[in-house]
């Protein structure tokens, strides 16, 4: 008996020793409470939901049905709190998520899949709150708690045009914070880039085809009209941005009615991609309108000289006026676009 207590206790000293051998030898493992900050948002790495820029607008997408609950995690070591309430109610997404740090608090609300606020309000005096907001119509930039300060746009990828400087500093951390693996300050440099050097470039699309198809959709026998249909489809996606911002004043029912259903058939729905951005925007008459604000006055040429050519008329503007003067032709040309 006392043989097989001393045999035993021997194998069991063994045993200990081999295990304290073999996790000596494993790497060193920080503790638990050192944690590292956290990028993803809680929705994301619970993924509950993922958002996507679509035509330059948000949209919420992979939403995991049956998840109605509410969540509230403290990161005490990091001085992180998050709060998430997730409802899906007769297939509309609500969704609510805080995130509120020493720097800063996050606020995101979601109702439905395209409909959002997105908030930062800092904890320091001498940085201002940013307030995206994104309806059916339009997208909204704020700094500040007035509105003094504001910026607006049919899509974010205007805003990236006109305003690069805040929406780089504060707009772009903003949107990062809804997804960790975008790159939109490196996306909104090369489509810049990419339309400056269209603009540089000589026309590809004909244009006078364009226009000659478009009479065509609402006038003549039926397989006329049919035909200038097929015939502005085969024109592919570059012509989506004209097509969307024409001037319908002088179109009928049935030329505004087949360009709408032109523009839905050359859409696909999927996520925004410099590449694909450029094509889309390079026959926008609002992309260059946005361009004509840059810096570089070559720049704002080539850009006065691509939108008189999409618009097929003169386009009062002067590159080399006054800042002052530029702005109030700007402003009226584009209260002319928008009154289309």
């Amino acid at each position: 008996m006392g043989r097989s207590i001393r045999h035993f206790s021997l194998r069991y000293q063994v045993m200990i020793a081999a295990l304290v051998l073999c996790f000596s030898s494993l790497p060193f493992l920080p503790p638990a409470t050192a944690q590292e900050p956290i990028d993803q948002a809680l929705f994301e790495r619970l993924r509950w939901a993922r958002f996507e820029l679509v035509r330059g607008r948000l949209e919420v997408r992979d939403i995991r049905r049956g998840q109605n609950r509410s969540i509230t995690v403290n990161h005490h070591e990091i001085m992180v709190r998050e709060q998430i309430d997730f409802r899906i109610n007769n297939n509309t997404l609500l969704l609510h998520y805080e995130r509120q740090s020493p720097d800063n608090l996050l606020v995101l609300d979601v109702h439905g899949r395209k409909l959002l606020t997105l908030r930062r309000i800092p904890t320091s005096p001498d940085q201002p709150t940013v307030l995206l907001h994104q309806d059916l119509h339009q997208v909204r930039l704020q700094f500040g708690e007035d509105d003094s300060r504001q910026y607006h746009a049919s899509h974010l990828w205007l805003l990236f045009l006109e305003h690069p400087e805040e929406c780089q500093e504060h707009l772009v951390p903003l949107l990062q914070a809804l997804r960790q693996d975008w790159h939109l300050g490196r996306w909104i440099e090369t489509v810049e880039t990419n339309l400056i050097r269209t603009a540089l470039a000589p026309p590809t699309i004909d244009m006078d085809f364009l226009r000659t198809r478009i009479q065509e959709l609402g006038s003549g026998p039926y397989r006329q009209r049919r035909a200038a249909d097929i015939a502005i489809r085969a024109m592919g996606q570059e012509i989506i941005g004209i097509l969307s911002e024409i001037d319908a004043r002088n179109l009928n029912a049935e030329q505004r009615l087949r360009i709408r259903r032109i523009c839905d058939s050359l859409f696909i729905p999927s996520s925004d991609t410099p590449l694909s951005v450029t094509s889309w925007l390079q026959s926008s008459p609002s992309t260059w309108l946005c361009l004509m604000k840059h810096p570089d006055s070559a720049i704002r040429a080539s850009s006065h000289q691509r939108l008189a050519w999409l618009l097929d008329r003169p386009i009062p503007f002067n590159p080399e006026a006054l800042p002052g003067i530029r702005e109030r032709q700007i402003a009226s040309l584009r209260e002319d676009l928008l009154q289309r």
